[in-house]
């Protein structure tokens, strides 16, 4: 919630499905203000938010990251 409210709510929208029917997304027949699902910045986003995470806490599971 930190990143998202550092970025703040306007620009958190491009970490999230808020689409236009004109993108093409498969099951966005509509525009849509989808705050659940990411795309693909947002997956990046919180994917180095959990190896940030992991890293902190010197976790074993560290050895199996590249």
């Amino acid at each position: 919630m930190a990143f998202f409210m550092s970025v703040g709510e306007k620009d958190s929208r491009a970490h999230f499905m808020w689409v236009k029917a004109s993108e093409g997304f498969p099951g966005y027949t509509s525009d849509t203000q989808d705050n659940t699902h990411f795309r693909e910045t947002g997956a990046i986003a919180v994917g180095k938010l959990v190896v940030d995470g992991l890293r902190e806490l010197n976790s074993p599971l560290m050895q199996h990251l590249t």
